[in-house]
């Protein structure tokens, strides 16, 4: 049964890069890019339930802060008065801190040192079912890029792309390709997923040849080295808190103020999480050195200027909508930044020249 499994997951993963014997080398490469210990994190905020933990201390901070607003007001000689006021002031303070600090770690004790089999537990179990996750993303990709309304390339696209991707793929020592697919959305950017790389037309009909070329070297810089499959390990790690972070992203942004405060008051948690615990760990090694390490690599093959004629034409070109793509997108390095290194490097090989 493991056997059938590891040739379908293998089957699944035929259009990885040929330097990767296996699947789980390609994924491995991944982690190693994003970090062993934003997997680790991930898991924690998917599958542990921490996210409950931030909501009960807010449950407890707000009912500490009505307990300790009527405790000050209620105080003999205090009433009515201006000190009466700055009482209930300092009351509602010192009420939500206790009552968020006792909330807090009751319910972390609860969920994680009360009981730490079960934590255990828990945690192997979503390693196991993120495992699923990467494994479906993976076969169901096809279908979740034509859900996405990406097509196939036109003759004519195609006449124009493909030779401009298997010049870069000879030059970088790619022997194979992932599919190439168009978004007819409008957004001007260039997207690399497990299996596929999708083109803006906007790229496609206002980009030069050169300009395309340095943004195909990027992308397929990042899926030769498993940036794509990392971070879909860390999205399948992290899933029950994305879903929620996602919904919420739609909820409180409704005309609707009823759900709209339903989404704050109820998925915040998760919201907080990824803004301040998953997103700054994954800027970190993007704007360490992986999207700075992709422009090298274009470099290298000397479609830097094609790349930085790019990024100086549509500066931020990746665009995201809401949720966990746009925290993927505000993990990039400023353009201008990149930029910057790619004129000062351009300059200092035409010096050495």
């Amino acid at each position: 049964m493991l056997g059938r499994i590891e040739k379908l997951w293998e089957k699944l993963g035929s259009c990885k890069p040929d330097e990767c014997r296996k699947v789980r080398d390609w994924m491995r490469a991944g982690m190693r890019r994003q970090g062993w210990s934003t997997l680790l994190v991930a898991l924690l905020t998917g599958w542990s339930g921490i996210w409950l933990v931030l909501w009960i201390a807010a449950a407890a901070a707000l009912a500490g802060a009505v307990a300790g607003g009527e405790a000050a007001m209620m105080s003999p000689g205090l009433a009515g008065s201006m000190l009466g006021e700055s009482a209930t002031v300092l009351g509602i303070i010192v009420g939500a801190a206790a009552g968020g600090v006792a909330g807090g770690c009751t319910a972390f004790w609860g969920l994680f040192l009360a009981s730490p089999g079960t934590l255990a537990a828990s945690m192997a179990g979503g390693a196991v079912l993120s495992l699923l996750i990467l494994f479906y993303l993976m076969a169901a990709e096809p279908w979740i890029m034509r859900m996405h309304g990406y097509r196939r390339l036109s003759q004519r696209e195609n006449t124009r792309l493909m030779p401009l991707a298997a010049a870069v793929a000879q030059d970088m020592g790619i022997s194979n390709l992932p599919t190439f697919l168009m978004d007819d959305s409008g957004a001007r950017s260039a997207q690399t997923h497990l299996r596929h790389i999708v083109v803006g037309k906007l790229l496609a009909d206002e980009l030069t040849d050169e300009a395309l070329s340095g943004i195909m070297a990027h992308e397929l810089h990042h899926w030769r080295s498993g940036d794509t499959i990392g971070l879909s390990c860390v999205y399948a790690s992290a899933l029950p808190a994305i879903l929620l972070y996602d919904i919420g992203a739609v909820m409180t942004k409704s005309r609707h103020g009823v759900l709209a405060a339903a989404g704050w008051v109820l998925l915040w948690p998760p919201m907080v999480l990824m803004r301040l615990v998953i997103e700054p760990m994954l800027a970190h090694r993007s704007r360490s050195w992986t999207e700075y390490d992709c422009d090298a690599a274009a470099m290298k093959i000397g479609r830097g200027r094609g790349l930085a004629e790019a990024l100086a034409y549509l500066g931020d070109f990746e665009s995201a909508e809401k949720g966990w793509h746009k925290v993927l997108v505000r993990t990039h390095p400023p353009v201008e930044l990149r930029l910057e290194l790619l004129e000062e490097t351009q300059a200092d090989l035409q010096h050495a020249a």
